[in-house]
Parts: structure tokens; C-alpha cells; sequence
């Protein structure tokens, strides 16, 4: 997880649609504080991520400042980054070989 000042958890989530109704499962990959050493930590699932799952990021902060805060690269600014390492299973690497 990476943010600046504000963020308290950073949290990223495998999102699988069920086809034929529409209802959306969320499984948790994994949360951490961004205010502690940035690093891979264990993910709290194993996940499986398949063509059409999405995978989606969610960042809890505290504005404790007394002005607006937008997203941005500096330490005036936030971000909200939730690094995930991964591998394919099988004998094929992906064509763009990024997920």
C-alpha cells in the first residue's frame, strides 16, 4: 500500500459479477496501513482473478488538514496505490505481460 498523510488503510478487493443476475461478490486481497513500512505483505485470500473480474482499490483517510486535499504526486497532495504481485498459472505468460 502506498499513500501519504491522510490515509489510515488502504484495502484492494477481487470483484466477481455472477452472470446471470448481476450480483457482485467482493473478496478482500488484502489491507494495510500506508503509514507503515511499504513492502508485499501476504494477502489475506487466495484469489483467482478471471477474465471479467475487476479488481478495485479503497482507501480510508482523515483529512486533518484546514484546506481541500486533491490527488497528486507531491506530499501536499494524496494518493490512494494498492500494489498487488501476481502470477499466471500454466505454461503461457500473458501478451502484455501486465495485468
Amino acid at each position: 500500500t502506498h499513500a501519504h498523510k491522510l490515509a489510515i488503510v488502504n484495502s484492494g478487493y477481487v470483484v466477481k459479477t455472477d452472470s446471470k443476475t448481476g450480483k457482485q461478490t467482493w473478496t478482500e486481497i488484502g489491507r494495510h496501513s500506508p503509514q507503515l513500512p511499504q513492502m508485499f505483505y501476504p494477502a489475506t485470500n487466495k484469489v483467482t482473478v478471471e477474465k471479467g473480474d475487476v479488481l478495485a482499490a479503497r482507501c480510508t483517510m482523515k483529512n486533518f488538514r484546514d484546506h481541500t486535499v486533491r490527488i497528486g504526486s507531491t506530499g501536499n497532495d494524496e494518493m490512494c496505490n494498492f500494489y498487488i504481485m501476481y502470477y499466471t498459472d500454466g505454461d503461457q505468460t500473458l501478451d502484455s505481460n501486465m495485468c
